[in-house]
């Protein structure tokens, strides 16, 4: 039969009590906030039902001291959002003795998990699309749930992730609707639109501490319209990242490290904000659209990097994972056109060499 995300979606739902406790992981960025915050109410209204506990997990997203926290919390039902649990496949089959699974997500698929007692939904599994990261987690979680219950006064939410994530391109008419709804301007530049404010509203609070995301989250959920998010408490962070980011961009531009057979350009940042993400993107879309750029950061013993070609001709979800493979305590990977990972401090020379070393190869002219 073909994968139906919302009959699957349907059947998770079914094995909700009110005597149930629910739990949400979600990524700590615009679309993993508003992803949650959709879930959320549709649980509320499916089910009449609150979360018993929320948190993010964007490092670790099911590993099994992870699990084992839920476990000791008595969670029977977890529903992660724009995390991908299909990294760890033996822990999620080790998770499912304790609680049902929900996973919506639109991050490369490494291994469909699927079973009895667990529902992982990404585009891969049932959508044609050209590129299913550009179903972002926000859409899918709204064109499901809204599907099962109504939650037509959340659209903005799903157009929000779908800025945030640079996930717009499928769904032109969608948008022309949306902003229509909401009597909001298009612009060029949709992070100067209405929607698009509230992603930067999201992202600036997070960038500025990531304890945050808590705020962040319930000042989304409690939010009726969009203004309400761009008016709350939220923007006063805004301006304190965007200075540090003028800063950085000036930065890079004077002394990134300059790679041209691999058609790299590198920079290491020390920030005590979370802009690394945010900064690349902009760099990437209005400063050098036509190479593969690389931001990294020492954050203890390990180093955190982020990249980005918008070029689409480097699937840099690919180089990332294979630049840390058989190394401990590691992650890489994400989307064809963003991507990034983190490792030991002693392995980022190694890892850097990797990644100069792919990307150079993949320069090289053919036989």
């Amino acid at each position: 039969m073909p994968f139906d995300p919302v009959e699957k979606t349907r059947a998770f739902l079914a094995t909700i009590t009110l005597n149930s406790r629910v739990a949400l992981l979600h990524d700590d960025d615009p679309d993993g906030v508003c992803s949650g915050v959709l879930v959320t109410r549709l649980l509320q209204r499916a089910k009449h039902l609150d979360l018993t506990h929320r948190q993010t997990a964007p490092h670790d997203p099911f590993s099994s001291r992870l699990v084992n926290g839920l476990i000791t919390r008595g969670i029977t039902h977890v529903i992660v959002c724009d995390l991908s649990i299909d990294k760890s496949p033996t822990v999620v089959k080790q998770a499912e003795h304790h609680f049902h699974i929900l996973s919506l997500d639109h991050h490369q698929l490494l291994h469909d998990v699927n079973s009895e007692r667990t529902t992982l939904i990404k585009p891969h599994l049932f959508w044609n699309g050209k590129d299913p990261a550009k179903y972002c987690t926000s859409k899918l979680a709204y064109d499901i749930g809204n599907a099962i219950v109504d939650l037509s006064d959340s659209e903005w939410l799903a157009m929000t992730g779908s800025i945030s994530d640079i996930a717009t391109e499928p769904w032109t008419d969608w948008m022309r609707t949306v902003f229509t709804k909401y009597h909001a301007e298009m612009k060029v530049d949709l992070f100067q639109t209405l929607f698009g404010k509230v992603a930067i509203t999201i992202n600036d609070t997070i960038a500025y501490d990531e304890k945050l995301v808590g705020d962040a989250f319930d000042t989304v959920f409690k939010a009726k319209t969009p203004q309400d998010v761009l008016n709350s408490p939220l923007k006063t962070y805004h301006d304190a990242i965007q200075a540090e980011m003028d800063k950085w961009i000036n930065e890079f531009n004077k002394h990134a490290e300059q790679l041209p057979d691999a058609k790299l350009k590198i920079l290491e940042i020390d920030t005590p904000y979370g802009i690394r993400s945010a900064l690349i993107s902009q760099l990437s879309f209005t400063h050098d659209t036509k190479n593969t750029l690389i931001l990294w950061q020492r954050n203890g013993d390990r180093v955190e990097f982020s990249s980005r070609n918008q070029t689409g001709d480097v699937p840099l979800n690919d180089v990332m994972r294979e630049a840390v493979a058989g190394l401990l305590e590691t992650d890489g990977g994400g989307h064809r056109k963003a991507a990034g990972g983190h490792c030991n401090a002693k392995d980022w020379p190694d890892v850097k060499q990797r990644i100069i070393n792919a990307l150079t190869a993949r320069n090289l002219p053919h036989p």
